[in-house]
């Protein structure tokens, strides 16, 4: 498994015991080598190395990476902002409207909500069945949207 870090994301390093704020894509990785080395020691590349700018008092600050314990990054939204909202619209036909990052609509007399979590793509039931079905992270909305109302036709019918 590969983290994939992106080095420009990175807000925080942990180093030495410290958490250090840094300015935002200051972040850098390179080769760790001093200008003022014999040539010869220049030509080999040096160690892997970092730099970055210490919000605190805007100070450079460069090292060895092996010195880094961890760093920090902003998380990505869990909900994926535009699907959601494509969701939302594909879905007011039948009532749809987005409340609080999930899709709210009827189906054949019966509330639904579709909401997006760590598992995928969530249809549930709002009302008193105990209707759930978990959608792929990767779908589509208007496949999505498809794949739902065939399942819900299958169990409650046509109806709006």
């Amino acid at each position: 498994m590969r983290l994939n870090i992106e080095p420009e994301a990175v807000n925080r390093v942990h180093i030495a015991g410290e958490w250090i704020d840094i300015e935002p894509g200051s972040f850098r990785i390179a080769a760790f080598t001093f200008n003022s080395l014999p040539q010869d020691a220049v030509d080999q590349g040096g160690d892997p190395g970092f730099e970055f700018t210490s919000r605190r008092d805007r100070t450079i600050v460069s090292g060895p990476l092996s010195s880094i314990i961890a760093v920090q990054r902003k998380a990505e939204p869990l909900i994926p902002q535009e699907p959601i909202e494509r969701l939302a619209t594909l879905f007011q036909t039948r009532g749809g409207a987005l409340v609080d990052e999930a899709v709210h609509f009827a189906h054949a007399g019966r509330p639904f909500q579709v909401e997006f979590d760590a598992r995928g793509w969530v249809c549930s039931s709002r009302g008193n069945d105990s209707y759930s079905e978990v959608y792929s992270a990767g779908t589509r909305p208007e496949e999505l949207v498809s794949q739902i109302m065939g399942d819900l036709k299958v169990l409650y019918g046509q109806g709006l």
